[in-house]
């Protein structure tokens, strides 16, 4: 009787039942398995978040420089003459914005800043000079480049 208990002890444990599922290099596999599965989770998630990050920043970015360009857009050659503080602080805005937005890119939009850069600048030297004859074109020119940026922005921006 005792031999019967014991073969049947013995063929019910897992060395015995021939699975291997008790080897150490198979548990060592699923282990490995399991981390570089996870570590590639990790990796893809971190990317993803960077990603919607990186879209969010653009957007907000972009929006300000086209915030700032339209504020310059409305001031007046009258509006200097009594006070020149207040184009100062938009000009403070608009060059960060435009450092801003050339940082953090997209790199084909570079050539859109400089154009909303010179269009802004044109139109600080007409305000400056206090000529309101050439104004509505250097308005026009910048709200053209502008605008121009932001299309090509809005593409950008859903195609990532």
């Amino acid at each position: 009787m005792v031999a019967l208990t014991t073969t049947a002890a013995a063929l019910t444990t897992p060395a015995a039942s021939g699975d291997g599922s008790s080897n150490p290099l198979w548990v060592l596999v699923g282990v490995f398995i399991t981390l570089v599965g996870g570590l590639l989770v990790a990796w893809r998630t971190g990317r993803s978040e960077h990603t919607r990050w990186l879209r969010q920043e653009r957007l907000r970015i972009w929006s300000e420089l086209a915030g700032a360009s339209a504020e310059a857009r409305m001031w007046d050659v009258l509006e200097l003459e009594n006070d020149n503080s207040g184009l100062d602080l938009v000009t403070t805005r608009f060059a960060l914005a435009s450092a801003a937005a050339k940082l953090i890119g997209p790199q084909h939009l570079e050539s859109h800043v400089a154009l909303i850069r010179n269009g802004y600048n044109a139109l600080i030297d007409v305000l400056n000079a206090q000529d309101s004859t050439p104004l509505g074109l250097a308005r026009d020119r910048l709200k053209q480049a502008t605008d121009n940026a932001l299309d090509e922005v809005r593409s950008t921006l859903r195609a990532d």
